[in-house]
């Protein structure tokens, strides 16, 4: 899972093992992860408590992640391209996910945090990450 550096200007990786329900897809888990926090006090959680994903899903390859329309009232001091990448960083290396494919409300015309364009799925991406 990777969530950011103690300095807020990159992505930590953090490696643990998680226990959930197999009535819980593996995508939301890793969702549910990534806004619970990391484990260890040399990385921080991009992502509020009240964080509220609509609805998580897999196909082909692609993860579909739904937010609801207040993740743009999140208050957040976190780089939003951050956030974007510690998800689709961790589903890649979590579920194998080759793309990840962002809407708010169902909607990719919505930008996230008012700034970053979701209308094209998202690549993983490691230049985020702490030399």
């Amino acid at each position: 899972l990777f969530y950011s550096n103690n300095d807020g200007n990159a992505l930590k990786e953090e490696n643990r093992k998680v226990y959930y329900s197999i009535n819980v897809p593996k995508e939301q888990a890793v969702i549910n992860e990534l806004i619970k926090g990391p484990d260890t006090s040399e990385a921080s959680s991009l992502f509020p408590d009240d964080l509220t994903v609509l609805g998580v899903t897999m196909s082909d390859g692609v993860c579909y992640v739904n937010f609801d329309i207040n993740v743009n009232n999140m208050v957040s001091d976190s780089d939003p391209m951050l956030q974007i990448y510690s998800i689709v960083n961790s589903m890649y290396a979590v579920c194998q996910a080759e793309r990840v494919s962002f809407t708010i409300d169902g909607s990719h015309d919505i930008p996230f945090r008012g700034t970053v364009d979701i209308t094209q799925p998202f690549s993983p991406d490691f230049s985020y990450m702490e030399e």
